[in-house]
């Protein structure tokens, strides 16, 4: 998992499969990550 080799070197990654945001259009992705910084 790309997530999983990410965070082993410190890298702070979220999924979209971890904070329910399947589905969710690119807008409504971009809008979340931007209220996660």
């Amino acid at each position: 998992m790309i997530a999983k080799g990410l965070r082993m070197r410190g890298i702070d990654v979220t999924m979209s499969s971890e904070k329910a945001l399947i589905g969710a259009s690119d807008e409504e992705q971009l809008a979340y990550a931007l209220l996660q910084r």
